[in-house]
């Protein structure tokens, strides 16, 4: 997980801003579980209330997606830890749930985007010429 967002997210579930829910990551009456938090402070734009029970993050209503999980940089045992944290019978507070995140996610280096697609995350390069840089694979492989 990158370091700015782990940051935001537990500043945020410490905030007092989000009422905190269960089982939704975002309920209809406006209730965030604690992925509800993370998905919210990193920027998302929830669309419209599609039912009456919770917003939707692309197609998940209730936990993160392999895709999401991987956007977000944590894994599906962190993801599972939180849920029971959140919505199991030991119902942390979200402070609490802030000091989990603090001491077991590791934060990561910030990605930077490939200097020629500028959409795919790549790793550093050093050219023949001794100009640094940023390659995907892809742009990698189409280049060799």
């Amino acid at each position: 997980m990158q370091a700015e967002l782990k940051q935001k997210w537990v500043e945020a579930l410490r905030s007092g801003k989000y009422p905190q829910g269960a089982i939704y990551l975002r309920s209809a009456k406006d209730y965030f579980c604690c992925i509800g938090v993370l998905v919210d402070v990193s920027g998302y734009q929830w669309p419209p209330l599609n039912g009456a029970h919770g917003y939707t993050f692309g197609q998940e209503r209730t936990t993160l997606s392999p895709a999401q999980r991987e956007q977000f940089g944590i894994s599906y045992d962190t993801t599972c830890e939180l849920i029971s944290m959140n919505d199991g019978s030991r119902q942390f507070t979200f402070g609490q749930i802030a000091n989990w995140i603090e001491q077991n996610i590791e934060p990561t280096a910030q990605l930077t985007n490939c200097d020629i697609c500028d959409i795919r995350p790549g790793h550093r390069v050093m050219s023949a010429s001794g100009v640094e840089g940023v390659i995907c694979e892809e742009c990698e492989s189409v280049q060799s």
